[in-house]
C-alpha cells in the first residue's frame, strides 16, 4: 500500500447495521479504560496498542489467537526493522486478512498509522461510529477519539479489514 495520509481515509459503515455496530461499540467500551503497558493485552487491566486491538478482535471472533505466543509487542511496531515481521506475524495469526486499497475504513478495520517524518507506528481500530477510531496508548489508555488524532500519527502504513468478519453479523452476545 502506497503511504497516505490519514485524512485520505473516511469512514463507512459497511455491512453493520445499527444493532451489530452497538454490539461493536460495547465490546470496544468493555476495554475503555484499560491502562497503558507494553506487552500486555488484559481486558481491563493492561494492554498495548496491539495487544487491544486484537483482543478486541477476539472479543467479537470468538477465536481468541492474541493469547497466541507469536503475537508481538507493540513495541515491534516501533523500529522499522521488526515492524514488518511483526505486522506479517499478526497477519498469519488472523488470516484471512484483507488489505484495504479503497481507503473506505468500516467498524474494526485495523489502522496502522505513523508519523510523516518517520518513526514508531501505532495500531488502532475503526470504531462504529462515524468519524472515530479505538485506540490504547501510554497515558490515556484504551478510549475513544476523533479521526482528526493531530501530530504524529499522520501517514497510513495500512489499513486491514478481517476477512471472514462476515460472521459477526447478528451475533447477539459479544
Amino acid at each position: 500500500m502506497k503511504l497516505r495520509k490519514l485524512h485520505s481515509v473516511t469512514w463507512n459503515a459497511g455491512p453493520f447495521d445499527f444493532p451489530t455496530r452497538k454490539r461493536l461499540e460495547l465490546a470496544l467500551k468493555g476495554w475503555q479504560g484499560t491502562r497503558y503497558a507494553s506487552g500486555q493485552r488484559c481486558k481491563g487491566e493492561l494492554a498495548d496498542c496491539i495487544g487491544f486491538v486484537f483482543g478486541a478482535i477476539d472479543d467479537i471472533d470468538g477465536r481468541p489467537r492474541a493469547q497466541a505466543p507469536a503475537m508481538p509487542a507493540d513495541i515491534a511496531l516501533h523500529d522499522p526493522e521488526t515492524a514488518s515481521a511483526a505486522l506479517l506475524a499478526l497477519r498469519s495469526l488472523y488470516e484471512p486478512i484483507v488489505v484495504v486499497t479503497d481507503g473506505q475504513a468500516q467498524p474494526f478495520d485495523i489502522l496502522v498509522v505513523g508519523p510523516a517524518g518517520g518513526g514508531p507506528s501505532h495500531a488502532m481500530l475503526v470504531g462504529p461510529r462515524p468519524g472515530t477510531i479505538w485506540h490504547c496508548t501510554p497515558g490515556a489508555g484504551v478510549h475513544q477519539a476523533g479521526w482528526c488524532l493531530g501530530t504524529g500519527y499522520e501517514v497510513l502504513h495500512g489499513l486491514y479489514r478481517i476477512g471472514d468478519r462476515q460472521h459477526w453479523l447478528g451475533l447477539g452476545a459479544f
